[in-house]
């Protein structure tokens, strides 16, 4: 069953549920007014002919002649009058009698005054009359042909009316769920011709801003995030294959020049060396491509916990000067005032550090002395101070870091894509061996970490990146 038709069928059955109360309501409540009128008609018509048999001004027996007379075209009301020693006065007609009345009943009429009561479909009523000082017992009882013929009309036109509303109510319900449904079967429609190859593909919102609108929106602002991780994916994959294929060609080259022709013990051992240099680079590139992996999984897998930030910064100098004796990382002392306890990061160390070597390992790489210079910088917020931060371990508090280098700068054309996987500058960048991950890779670490990764660089005055983390400041 289709979304438009439960609708409908939702929408008409609360209203058949509220249309039938309203008209039970309606019907309850005129049956009852037909019972009360009816009794008060009855105590009139016996009070009436109370008072024609006692003033004598008509006979008994005309009165019995007139009864007998309408009840063979109406139900005409049958009324009996008896005294208090209950001696029958009057009767409308004995023979047919529909009340019977017992001294039992009149006795009750006696101590209540009134007694309202029905024999079979007959309504009946009983009361005490009392005139010239005297007290006199009247019945009345009749067949309410007239009300209950009303009551009939009443419920057959509440049935009728409720059929016919619901049968409205639903066609109505319908054409109105399938107006509202309409921009949902457009989005179905053209949600079903969006695939990997047409991730192009956008829905119409229109001018509306009702939730179907909204939901419009959201679905378009995924698409957009797809389409950007399928052309992510697509460059991914472009790139580890274009970049795994050239070390890949030098390693089978040396192979086959080796075997070629037959070699002495040292030209063997010479392409044997190349082949290694060769291997190496092709191993370092898998490790990048690894940790760029890594660092692209959902944090939620990665495991944090407080970390000291300059011991990280120590260790990637190590490892980045045991790797590359040539290169020097000068650590600048800070002037400003720090705590003797040591600043604290949440932090996975061996993601970090990897950050960390890259940055350094890029600024050395640049420098003509091939060297990189790190020095660091911690901000409060401004209405706290030191010793209240020390205090509390959730104070707003960052920690600078600055690697600076002082090679010949980063072209402003580079500036916007230096941070893209696999990009590689237009001039200085070309002349260094690499593969375009590691600054990427540093981006996507510090991310990871809740910071940020800023560049500052003119032509011929060196860069400066920044990196920013969130401390949990003193331990």
């Amino acid at each position: 069953m289709t979304l438009r038709h439960r609708l409908a069928l939702w929408f008409t059955a609360i209203t058949a549920v509220l249309f039938a109360l309203f008209s039970l309501l309606i019907y309850f409540s005129a049956a009852q007014n037909r019972e009360k009128e009816f009794y008060a008609l009855l105590k009139k018509e016996g009070v009436t002919k109370a008072q024609l048999v006692l003033s004598g001004r008509i006979e008994p027996a005309i009165l019995q002649d007139i009864y007998r007379n309408n009840r063979q075209i109406l139900d005409e009301v049958e009324v009996a009058m008896y005294d208090t020693t209950f001696a029958l006065l009057y009767h409308d007609a004995v023979d047919v009698d529909v009340v019977k009345e017992t001294p039992e009943m009149l006795a009750q009429i006696i101590d209540q005054g009134t007694l309202r009561f029905k024999v079979k479909d007959y309504q009946a009523v009983g009361f005490v009359y009392s005139t010239q000082n005297k007290k006199f017992l009247i019945t009345a009882a009749a067949y309410d042909q007239y009300g209950y013929a009303k009551l009939r009309n009443l419920r057959n036109t509440l049935l009728l009316s409720l059929a016919l509303a619901l049968l409205t109510l639903y066609w109505t319900g319908k054409f109105f769920a399938g107006r509202a449904l309409r921009p949902v079967a457009d989005i179905t429609e053209k949600a079903r011709k969006i695939s990997a190859t047409s991730l192009h593909l956008r829905l119409d919102s229109g001018n509306r801003r009702d939730e179907l609108a909204r939901l419009a929106h959201t679905f378009n602002d995924m698409l957009d995030r797809l389409e950007k991780s399928f052309e992510a994916q697509k460059s991914f994959v472009f790139h580890i294959a274009h970049e795994l294929r050239t070390p890949l060609a030098a390693l089978m080259t040396e192979a086959e020049l080796a075997l070629s022709r037959p070699r002495s013990d040292a030209e063997w051992k010479e392409a044997v060396t190349h082949i290694l240099e060769d291997a190496r680079r092709l191993s370092q590139l898998v490790s990048h491509l690894l940790d760029l992996a890594k660092a692209s999984y959902d944090p939620a897998g990665i495991s944090f916990k407080p970390e000291a930030p300059d011991e990280i910064l120590t260790e990637a100098a190590y490892e980045l000067t045991k790797n590359h004796p040539d290169y020097k990382v000068d650590f600048i002392p800070s002037s400003e005032e720090c705590s003797p306890e040591p600043m604290q990061i949440m932090a996975n160390a061996y993601l970090l550090r990897v950050a960390f070597l890259n940055l350094m390992e890029n600024g050395c790489k640049f420098s003509p002395d091939h060297t990189c210079r790190i020095r660091w910088k911690i901000f409060v917020h401004q209405d706290q101070k030191s010793d209240t931060v020390a205090k509390e371990r959730n104070s707003a508090a960052y920690v600078d870091i600055f690697f600076e280098n002082s090679g010949p700068g980063i072209p402003a054309e580079d500036l916007p894509h230096i941070f893209e996987p696999f990009y590689r500058g237009s001039t200085q960048s070309r002349l260094h061996t690499g593969y375009g991950i590691g600054l990427s890779l540093s981006q996507k670490i510090i991310q990871l970490h809740k910071g940020r990764l800023d560049v500052e660089s003119q032509p011929g005055l060196g860069a400066v990146f920044t990196v920013r983390l969130p401390l949990i400041f003193f331990s």
